[in-house]
């Protein structure tokens, strides 16, 4: 997602894979392997290296990834190089991961809020529509007139915006009643306490593009099989970063943890 996000494509994988001790076996190796391997031919990316070692004191396999990318010439896309006036865009909604979280981490809790049948497509968020946004990163580059993409994950759409903005030198006005939000999302973090807006967010990508190629962005977006809309626009850094409801403006909420880490 980082690579996707900076106008890269994924091409090299090296991980290292760690085993834990007395529960490791030939055929769970082969499995896991060819699990990895089937996610990697998926976009386009080749296992070029790492370590493999079965280790002591481990409870569950643990894989830490690098992956390297390349971007084409004039295709690399930072979060500095948004510019003031920039629509913004999301893919998907908000807290994609966070709501399939805590309906995988806590079901029991949600039974008062969500149906059974919600608490199982909640869960399956994180594979449907996935985490991913290599996919809608493509088509936003392809479709012109991004200037910066940034990919929502700890504190939420709240953390990211403030990330892109703080990046550029930027101010931003977020139009909450614009910003796509799941309706088991909205029902989950009602019941919990949490705010939607602070929640780990990975699936979603935020996009800073030319006002008048924003259209053509959530035509290819959508094209490609997710959702995209417009929710605020980057003004300049002496207006402060804001959001706004029901007309009203007030500074963007801050988040000293993610909500999944409170709850």
């Amino acid at each position: 997602n980082d690579i996707a996000a900076m106008g890269g494509e994924c091409r090299w994988l090296l991980a290292t894979v760690l085993l834990p001790e007395g529960s490791t076996d030939e055929t769970m190796v082969e499995t896991l392997f060819e699990e990895l391997s089937e996610a990697c031919t998926k976009i386009g990316v080749e296992i070029v290296g790492g370590h493999t070692e079965v280790t002591a004191g481990l409870e569950r396999v643990l894989i830490c990834g690098t992956m390297l990318g390349e971007a084409k010439p004039g295709r690399l896309c930072l979060k500095r190089n948004a510019r003031r006036g920039d629509h913004l865009l999301l893919t998907k909604a908000i807290a994609v991961e966070g709501t399939a979280l805590i309906a995988r981490e806590f079901p029991d809790k949600l039974t008062k809020c969500c149906t059974e049948a919600e608490i199982l497509q909640s869960a399956k968020l994180l594979d449907e529509p996935g985490i991913s946004v290599v996919a809608e990163a493509r088509a936003a580059l392809d479709a012109g007139g991004v200037h910066a993409m940034h990919d929502p994950t700890e504190s939420g759409l709240a953390g990211a915006v403030r990330e892109l903005a703080e990046a550029a030198v930027l101010g931003v006005e977020l139009e909450l009643e614009k910003v796509p939000v799941y309706e088991s999302t909205k029902k989950i973090c009602a019941h919990l306490g949490l705010d939607p807006l602070g929640l780990i967010a990975s699936g979603s990508l935020l996009i800073a593009c030319e006002p008048s190629a924003s259209v053509s962005i959530i035509k290819a977006v959508e094209s490609a099989g997710e959702n995209c809309a417009i929710i605020g626009r980057l003004t300049g850094r002496e207006t402060g970063l804001v959001e706004i409801k029901n007309g009203r403006k007030q500074a963007l909420r801050q988040f000293e943890r993610d909500e999944i880490v409170r709850l």
